[in-house]
């Protein structure tokens, strides 16, 4: 289903610029196993909530399309290396909205013909590329079609290779799209307890757009086999594109939770990005925040529509309250634009025509870069803690996204929260705009 790029959807989008190191848990690297909360249409992998398993390790990187090509590249390269890096027999899941890059093609091709790693492909049908026309030649359009090109000689109850195309969203039936970024690396094959699986998301697609024209985000999290296995689950929902009867998920790993709504809330209240910002108290406890007041930031590609100006108008009165806020946007609505600033929201765009010249950018837009990231920060008090966190994922802050299939994951560590700010801060200084109206005559 196509999405026009200014309605709040995303197009697009693969890169990597910052990494931090492999992190331990907050908490101390350990804690609590999987644990779903309210209703969800995940398989859980099992594992008991009273079970002590080690909380995923994590890291993050950021592209930069404006640097050379190992910036613009880092989140594709680093794709590219968990592809190679998978082994013989292993299993390779990626989901992702768009998907046209001939090198990952490639390399997914030589996993499943030279090493017979099982191939799994999940995308929206905005634009079926000829590298994935190519993909879906080789392995087959869906999981009971399989063509068993990855297969081992004499290797029996492999899973199908697939390259399956939704043409809506694969979970919540005939609306919207498939939005989601994740994707899954098996480790060595061992099992259940196998520790170097890989589960990566973020807003990066698998495209030249997103290492060129887009800012995107990737975070990487390892040693989790329940994450993996839970992961898995949802993406097994994606391939069947059937209508999940319970599709919301809640659940943790550790200190890590990733959410999938269930679609449009009753009301305003019940959206859940509104009942996150409803959990932030701008009075910053001891050891947060900044002079004592907590901190926003916000880095979100499609705020738009009824949805976003509501949004916008919550993040408005947390910056009444006393938050200091500070949103970086792209594709957002003048409505939401307008809200922030009438509330002394500090706005840029990091929307740039860098040539001067509209007829040359991305699509109609005329930008030649711009944040395709969708996520959010907090520095002080949340849910009556003192906390540093990151949100991220594939949500932009729109309507059509209560139509999608999305993911969204809170990550409450120091290590992984400094890392998005120094980047928020690196856009904000070298590659953005003001969004303040100019005086006239000035």
């Amino acid at each position: 289903m196509r999405t026009n790029l200014l309605v709040g959807t995303v197009v697009l989008g693969v890169a990597a610029a910052v990494a931090t190191p492999v992190l331990g848990a907050a908490s101390g690297g350990v804690s609590t196993g999987s644990a779903q909360h309210a209703g969800g249409g995940v398989r859980l992998s099992g594992a008991a909530a009273a079970e002590v398993v080690p909380a995923p390790a994590a890291s993050v990187l950021f592209n930069d399309p404006t640097g050379g090509l190992a910036a613009r590249d880092r989140i594709a390269d680093h794709v590219l290396e968990a592809i190679d890096a998978t082994p013989d027999h292993g299993t390779i899941r990626m989901a992702a909205y768009s998907f046209d890059r001939p090198d990952i093609a490639d390399a997914l091709r030589r996993a499943c013909t030279r090493r017979q790693v099982t191939v799994q492909v999940v995308l929206n049908d905005n634009f079926v590329s000829p590298p994935v026309r190519r993909l879906q030649r080789l392995l087959g359009t869906a999981p009971d079609s399989s063509l068993g090109a990855c297969d081992a000689p004499g290797r029996t109850g492999a899973e199908p290779s697939f390259v399956k195309v939704c043409h809506a969203s694969c979970r919540l039936g005939g609306r919207g799209n498939q939005h989601m970024k994740v994707y899954l690396f098996s480790g060595a094959g061992d099992g259940a307890d196998d520790a170097s699986d890989v589960v990566m998301l973020g807003s990066a697609n698998l495209t030249g757009y997103a290492a060129g024209v887009h800012w995107n985000d990737l975070v990487t999290f390892t040693g989790s086999p329940q994450l993996y296995d839970d992961y898995s689950g949802v993406f097994a929902e994606l391939a069947a594109d059937r209508l999940v009867a319970a599709p919301a998920v809640d659940v943790t790993h550790g200190d890590v939770t990733t959410s999938i709504s269930s679609g449009r809330p009753a009301d305003a209240d019940d959206d859940p990005v509104a009942q996150r910002l409803a959990r932030v108290d701008c009075r910053a406890l001891p050891g947060s925040g900044v002079a004592g007041r907590t901190v926003l930031r916000i880095s979100m590609y499609g705020w738009r529509g009824a949805r976003g100006a509501d949004l916008a108008r919550r993040v408005a009165g947390l910056r009444a309250q006393g938050c200091r806020v500070q949103a970086l946007v792209s594709a957002a609505g003048p409505d939401v634009v307008e809200i922030l600033l009438a509330a002394g929201v500090r706005v840029r765009s990091a929307s740039l025509d860098v040539d001067g010249n509209v007829a040359t950018g991305f699509e109609t837009s005329g930008w030649e870069h711009f944040v395709h990231e969708k996520w959010m920060s907090v520095d002080g008090t949340w849910d009556g803690s003192a906390t540093r966190a990151v949100w991220t994922g594939s949500e932009n802050w729109s309507d059509v996204s209560l139509l999608n299939d999305e993911l969204v994951v809170m990550i409450p560590r120091a290590a992984i929260h400094d890392a998005y700010g120094a980047h928020f801060d690196s856009v904000w200084a070298d590659h953005s705009r003001s969004m303040e109206p100019t005086a006239p005559g000035m």
